[in-house]
């Protein structure tokens, strides 16, 4: 996509012999001799150069393609010289109907540019004379849905076809026969003639879905005594005793630190140079952690499976509630116990592959995979060979759900393949040797060679390669163990000034105000005073210190950032400015969790090198992976939570960064991956959508744009409002509620937020103390009793702001309801956080969430319930596995919309599978991974994929899971044989 990176893709830039040999064979007329090689193809021919990265690369463009028609005259064939797509124009226009996809999140009105509503005053008449009698119930329901006179040849995109009027539109369609999904009614169906001309049917009945049969080669390898079901309540019981083991060390740990340490009295009498000492001794304990944990893993890893690296577990299918369904939760919790800590500390490629070996993994030479990669199911069912990368929030997963069975199969990556941000890889898959998974797509069956895949569901659409010259420039000399050993030695050389030293000094300074008084003895601090001045002083202690501590090193960062800036181009992967970079980056992703939407942090990124032309008039929150320096801002800028940008895109061998410039009413939708490079203005990127400036170019400096909205992937085009008019309707806040905000969020969400936590443990240890109790109990008693105090604390701080507020409702962004709602989940994140996490992929987790207003089914399993933070919108049946992004609140022209979503008995959301607000999902429903469900969108009971979802068809009974064919190799499509040649094809090549 850049820098020295060749990549011959079909749609995004580069030029292939095997995309012509693909034209040759399926366009009709074309002698394939007349374009077999190079030299006889291409008539006139220039050299383009790439200038968007450091890095450029030499590519041919093609002017002129002779081709033989059965008439013997030839016909040239005009190629597009855009670098995005290298495929005639009529082909591409072809092509990009068939295929475009997507839906956007955000409910918007009908356009309301000129041309547009010139278009809609102005309409054609109706020419009905080729529409067959009886489907004017076709025409009937478009009109009803979008509640105006269309004709058979209006565009729905033209016409208001924002997401909710689609999803609607669809279901309608459905009801009355005709299954159109969303994608076709922005693309191939997108006027009701269109959809007339579709065959009347019916897909959906009461019986469950094929996909959701067992597969019977995996059935019969399993292990029959592992797939015995177990009763609900023995399986939990056994999985707080596994936690009970898992968590047993570092509690003593703690407990005996508080017991028995003399910590009142270091506090009071210690001066700024020991505080610098303990602090750093504490670093240096938390360097040791992750290989503390590790060995721990391994040791009761040799308890469970008689084995210190290896899970000895058979791949197959299993019934919930089943022992290896038990083995495959316990084997999660133990590998992210291991993984965590070290990707908290640490950016070192190979301390990661080390690791992974540690747990069972077959790992080659040169991993470079980020911290954050989300692994489940027992990793030594998982081989990487050599030079593979892994970016960023990437799901490499080896087992997954289908309906209420568990598949565990077998993962292998092979050599010099590249798994994007955000993409998935399921079990059972192998990912050939140099191929590429773009971000977002899920991989769900074999990919070859050199191959680039990208879309959701995935589809094969070109071949990478890299340049030889790339490798050859970022090669480096050094010995690797080296560049290791100075990358972690500067880690800890920056952590020790910018962390260590600032939070010793506040703790020090902050003492002061904590009066000894009469009681002579600090160690006697805790025994004497009374009860309700250790509150106001240990109060007061815990307000200054958090808020204090953060804003500094946030400062210090900031700074730190600002004067190691570093420029766009190539960086050797092994090298230490690539290390620096990646540090950096973890810095950087700190500040803004730390800040998030606040309006500090807008200064703070300013501060960090970040380019705006008017610091204050943009909402900026969490977009991971962001380097400062490199981007830029303009104003009326909206980056929502949990955002994510590629502008540092790393590979085995090197990292290319790269510019991202977010003009003028710039959007980014929860969960996104804006790449990188130049977006146009008036530009959406919606909810679980990948974008990048190849897709959507900016085309002029001197004005804007006109109004983009594009969700799904590959991402497609929804009705858009006039981003202008909106922002010109919205009036200033007053001062009160400008005040408010700064309050709630920069000063109490900020540092404060975490107070409550100290207070009411050293209350609660110190009331137990002068009851007589022993010092090792009444450290447990004040843990456990201080979790339960904070758990209340939310759920009455939610009863209070919020309320029944949020099942179908709306309001103004500028409003006390959406401040309050955002710091009663704040006060959630916070307060909740250690016993959701612990109970995670339980049912005990399901109390608490029921206590905070959430309606959730018996038997429910959710694997992150910290998700569920829209409480009143979050509605689930009995028996449901939800492992996916819930995504229940939208923010609309400056408006917050939460509206409840209902998952019905039965049903299983899979990893990276997003579901937004008002979305209805029948029972007995499975969600591929990183499929999206729209807004208000109504699934019937089935299976479904893509993004947005849409159902499976023609599963072959042998795998539940088949990818799209490569264009040009002639399958058939339901048969799995090569066309008119009778031979059997691999599954990795089927179609849907």
């Amino acid at each position: 996509m850049g820098g020295d990176t060749a990549t011959c893709r079909s749609k995004r830039s580069g030029n292939s012999s095997r995309i012509l040999d693909s034209v040759a064979s399926s366009a009709p007329g074309i002698d394939a001799k007349s374009i077999s090689g190079r030299s006889a193809c291409i008539s006139s021919a220039e050299l383009t150069r790439s200038s968007r990265c450091a890095g450029t690369a030499w590519r041919y463009n093609p002017l002129r393609i002779s081709s033989r028609r059965s008439s013997g005259r030839s016909k040239p064939l005009c190629w597009t010289t855009r670098t995005r797509s290298w495929s005639p124009s009529w082909l591409r226009r072809r092509s990009q109907k068939a295929i475009s996809p997507g839906s956007h999140p955000r409910r918007r009105s009908a356009p309301t540019t000129g041309q547009n509503r010139e278009a809609r005053n102005a309409k054609q008449p109706d020419i009905d004379g080729d529409v067959e009698a009886g489907f004017e119930e076709v025409l009937e329901i478009c009109r009803a849905v979008f509640e105006t006179p269309l004709g058979w040849d209006d565009v729905f995109v033209d016409n208001g076809g924002h997401s909710i009027v689609i999803a609607r539109l669809a279901q309608r369609l459905q009801a009355a026969g005709w299954v159109v999904p969303v994608r076709a009614l922005l693309s191939d169906c997108d006027t009701p003639r269109k959809v007339a001309d579709r065959p009347r049917e019916r897909l959906y009945g009461s019986a469950p879905p094929k996909t959701a049969a067992k597969c019977d080669l995996n059935s019969a390898k399993r292990d029959e005594t592992a797939a015995k079901v177990l009763s609900v309540g023995y399986f939990t019981l056994l999985q707080v005793l596994f936690l009970w083991l898992l968590y047993a060390p570092p509690l003593i740990g703690f407990l005996g630190l508080i017991a028995f340490a003399e910590i009142g009295e270091f506090f009071m009498t210690a001066h700024l140079w020991e505080f610098i000492g303990v602090g750093f001794l504490m670093y240096l304990f938390a360097l040791v952690l992750p290989f503390a944990s590790l060995l721990w893993v391994m040791v009761i890893k040799r308890l469970m499976g008689g084995d210190f690296y290896k899970n000895n577990v058979t791949p197959g299918v299993y019934p919930k509630w089943s022992r290896m369904h038990l083995r495959t939760w316990c084997i999660g919790r133990l590998e992210a116990t291991a993984l965590g800590p070290l990707g908290a500390i640490f950016r070192s490629a190979p301390l990661m592959a080390y690791v992974l070996r540690r747990l069972g993994a077959t790992v080659g030479d040169n991993l470079q995979c980020a911290h954050d990669v989300a692994f489940s199911g027992p990793l030594d069912l998982l081989s990487i060979e050599d030079d593979v990368a892994i970016q960023t929030g990437a799901y490499i997963h080896m087992s997954r759900w289908v309906g209420q069975e568990l598949h565990m199969g077998p993962v292998h990556l092979a050599t010099g393949c590249k798994i994007g941000m955000r993409a998935a890889v399921a079990n059972p898959v192998t990912v050939g040797s140099g191929a590429w998974i773009t971000p977002f797509t899920p991989i769900i069956s074999d990919v070859g060679s050199k191959e680039m895949w990208e879309g959701a569901p995935a589809r094969f659409s070109g071949r990478y390669t890299e340049l030889k010259r790339t490798a050859n420039r970022c090669r480096y000399d050094y010995p690797v163990q080296l560049m290791e050993t100075l990358n972690i030695l500067m880690q800890i050389f920056l952590d020790f000034w910018l962390l260590v030293v600032p939070t010793a000094a506040v703790t020090w300074f902050a003492v002061t105000f904590i009066p000894l008084r009469e009681t002579g003895l600090a160690s006697e601090y805790f025994k004497i005073t009374p009860l309700h001045e250790i509150v106001w002083q240990m109060g007061l202690y815990a307000l200054i210190t958090p808020w204090a501590t953060v804003v500094l090193i946030s400062v210090l960062v900031c700074l730190f950032l600002r004067c190691t800036a570093a420029s766009p181009g190539l960086y050797p992967s092994r090298g230490l400015k690539a290390a620096l970079l990646m540090y950096r980056l973890k810095k950087m992703n700190q500040i803004q969790r730390l800040w998030t939407w606040t309006i500090t942090g807008q200064y703070l990124r300013a501060l960090a090198g970040m380019r705006f032309s008017r610091v204050g008039a943009s909402e900026c929150d969490v977009m991971f992976n962001l380097v400062p320096e490199a981007a830029s801002a303009d104003a009326q800028v909206f980056w929502s939570n949990g955002g994510f940008t590629n502008m540092l895109d790393y590979g085995a061998g090197h990292l290319k960064l790269r510019r991202l410039d977010m003009p003028a009413n710039f959007f980014s939708g929860n969960n996104c991956v804006a790449e990188s490079g130049q977006f146009p203005t008036n530009f959406l990127l919606g909810v679980s959508t990948p974008g990048n400036d190849i897709q959507f170019r900016r085309q002029m400096q001197s004005r804007l744009s006109e109004p983009i909205t594009v969700a799904g992937n590959p991402p497609v085009k929804f009705a858009s409002a006039d981003f202008e008019a909106e922002n010109e309707a919205h009036s200033l806040p007053s001062l009160p509620l400008f005040l408010a905000r700064v309050f709630l969020n920069d000063i109490f969400s900020g540092g404060i937020l975490h107070m409550p936590n100290l207070l009411a443990y050293v209350v609660l240890y110190t009331f137990l103390l002068r009851l007589g109790a022993h010092l090792f109990v009444s450290a447990f008693l004040a843990l456990i009793l201080a979790e339960v105090i904070l758990v209340v604390s939310s759920v009455t701080t939610k009863k209070l702001l919020v309320g029944r507020w949020g099942s179908a409702h709306a309001t103004p962004f500028w409003s006390w309801r959406h401040f309050t709602y955002f710091f009663a989940q704040d006060c959630f994140f916070a307060w909740c956080k250690i016993p959701l996490g612990i109970s995670a992929g339980t049912v005990l987790s399901n109390i608490i969430l029921r206590w905070m207003g959430c309606r959730i089914g018996k038997r429910t399993l959710l694997t992150s319930p910290m998700q569920a933070s829209d409480w009143n919108a979050v509605r689930l049946g009995n028996d449901c596995i939800f492992s996916g992004v819930m995504q229940f609140h939208t923010l609309e022209d400056m408006t917050l919309k939460v509206k409840q979503t209902h998952i019905r008995d039965g049903s299983a959301v899979n990893f990276g599978a997003t579901v937004m607000g008002g979305a209805v999902i029948g029972p007995e429903t499975t969600l591929f991974p990183l499929s999206m469900v729209l807004k208000e969108m109504h699934l019937p009971t089935g299976t479904y994929w893509g993004s947005p979802t849409e159902p499976v068809r023609d599963i072959q009974n042998a795998s539940p899971f088949i990818a799209q064919p490569r264009p040009g190799d002639g399958h058939c499509k339901l048969y799995g044989k090569a066309a008119n040649r009778g031979e059997p094809v691999n599954e990795a090549h089927g179609a849907t």
